[in-house]
């Protein structure tokens, strides 16, 4: 999902990103959310018996919370002219006849591309 992520900024095309209050969910979604699914059979313990460090988990409230820390420092977070969303409402108006221009965005997604990419070379 990354490798795309780059490819379709680069190019300039318009992307539709929930809003950063939304991004641990996204993110950090899954089974290793939820400390009662992280039950690890004796037998597959490491012969010290230890456990890996992503275990014990936090609790949901816990991760989203710890979780924000790092989503917030995504690429997701951070790149300028992503079109974020907080609800559905917001992304049907944005996608709406009118309601984005498309044309603005792409070009300052390609300026900021031009930009980040003579820095980082």
């Amino acid at each position: 999902a990354l490798a795309i992520f780059y490819e379709l900024y680069s190019m300039g095309i318009p992307m539709f990103i929930p809003s950063v209050d939304l991004l641990p969910f996204y993110v950090f979604r899954g089974l290793h959310s939820d400390g009662r699914l992280h039950h690890i059979a004796p037998e597959h313990l490491p012969p010290n018996n230890t456990e890996p460090p992503f275990v014990p988990s936090f609790g949901i409230r816990q991760w989203f919370a710890a979780g924000r820390a790092w989503s917030d420092r995504t690429d997701f977070a951070r790149f300028p002219h992503l079109q974020r969303f907080g609800s559905v409402a917001e992304l049907l108006a944005a996608l709406a006849p009118g309601g984005t221009d498309w044309g603005a965005v792409s070009a300052s997604m390609k300026a900021h591309n031009e930009e980040t990419l003579v820095c980082s070379s």
